[in-house]
């Protein structure tokens, strides 16, 4: 299957492990939660939380819900994808006419005579 692509200046960035630990470390003090009793809500091992809170060891993606249920907090915001970066529905048309967006098929960039009929066909035909 083939895919228009389209870059935007928009968009988002999930947070670095770093920032990602520092979240759950404050939390965990902010609640007055252990270690332990960290390890014992998420059936995740004393030693593992302590690598991770160490930087010893990589804080897994895949257990970003089970820490976010433990400590009272929205994944999504522990990730870095808050409301406002979350992806909206585009107009195509206000996009394509951005100068920080490229468009490209099979990964290669559309020349600007094609990107301008593609312009008029999401106008829905106007010149």
């Amino acid at each position: 299957m083939e895919h228009l692509v389209l870059y935007s200046h928009g968009g988002f960035t999930m947070r670095t492990n770093e920032e990602i630990v520092n979240i759950l470390i404050k939390a965990r003090k902010d609640k007055g939660i252990s270690i332990s009793e960290l390890a014992r809500l998420t059936d995740v091992a004393k030693s593992s939380i302590s690598r991770y809170e160490n930087r010893t060891r990589q804080f897994p993606i895949d257990q970003v819900d089970n820490f976010s249920k433990a400590l009272g907090l929205d994944p999504e915001y522990i990730l870095g994808f808050d409301d406002k970066d979350k992806p909206k529905e585009l107009d195509l048309s206000e996009e394509m006419n951005d100068d920080y967006t490229l468009m490209s098929w099979r990964g290669k960039k559309i020349p600007a005579e094609e990107l301008e009929m593609i312009r008029r066909i999401l106008d829905g035909g106007k010149n």
